[in-house]
């Protein structure tokens, strides 16, 4: 899906507090409305290899994007406990994986690479800072995804991924909205 898709489809709800979900009363096409597609389809599941290591399926247009992604996972799971020296846990295995899993549906859409860093907790956060919005993933050792999104009017969104497709587009469609940040 291209940037200008991504906004175009996130225009039809706005951000809010709300629950996320579509909504009860629509008036349009049956095809405009949000599909509650998983994130993590049989296109993007990874499949078991050997120790250690994960098999994603992936366009070709994907795989060049995801190149520098999985280097920058594969150099975070080498930290030792107490990288922080706060008693920080390494990246755990989960994560590292699921992250992948997460990345590849990422980046089927058109946007930008994000940061990846590691938490205390073991687990990966990805980061995407544009213009005045910041949306940041924190994947979880237990495989959860924490989701916080800074609009650029100031407010915020957090709450949980919940392997919803329509939801994972429309934090996208929105980042992507917003002009690019200038060089500092």
């Amino acid at each position: 899906m291209t940037s200008k898709q991504l906004i175009r489809r996130s225009t039809r709800k706005a951000l809010s507090d709300a629950d996320w979900e579509p909504a009860t009363t629509y008036h349009g096409s049956s095809e405009d409305l949000p599909r509650d597609e998983p994130v993590f389809g049989s296109a993007s599941t990874p499949e078991p290899t050997r120790e250690g290591s994960v098999l994603v399926r992936v366009p070709r247009s994907t795989l060049e994007r995801m190149r520098a992604a999985l280097a920058r996972i594969y150099e975070l799971t080498n930290l030792q406990p107490n990288w922080d020296s706060y008693g920080g846990l390494g990246v755990h295995p989960y994560a590292a994986r699921h992250t992948v899993r997460l990345l590849a549906a990422i980046f089927q859409n058109d946007v930008p690479p994000p940061a990846i860093v590691p938490t205390s907790q073991g687990g990966l956060q990805l980061e995407w800072h544009r213009g005045q919005a910041s949306l940041e993933m924190e994947v979880m050792p237990d495989l959860k995804v924490e989701v916080f999104f800074l609009m650029p009017s100031g407010r915020t969104w957090e709450g949980p991924l919940a392997n919803n497709q329509w939801r994972l587009e429309t934090f996208l469609g929105q980042l992507m909205s917003e002009s690019p940040s200038p060089a500092t």
